[in-house]
């Protein structure tokens, strides 16, 4: 997915759609912190 984003012209042309990626790639690393976070509870 990251390979086909990065080599995509028109992905990197739009800063907005770059924008998009950063904020998937933050909710993504808050996900794994809070499974991380419930599995210590455990």
């Amino acid at each position: 997915m990251m390979n086909l984003c990065c080599s995509d012209p028109v992905s990197t042309r739009h800063s907005t759609g770059r924008g998009e990626l950063v904020k998937l790639l933050k909710m993504n690393q808050r996900i794994k912190k809070i499974n991380t976070k419930q599995r210590q509870h455990k």
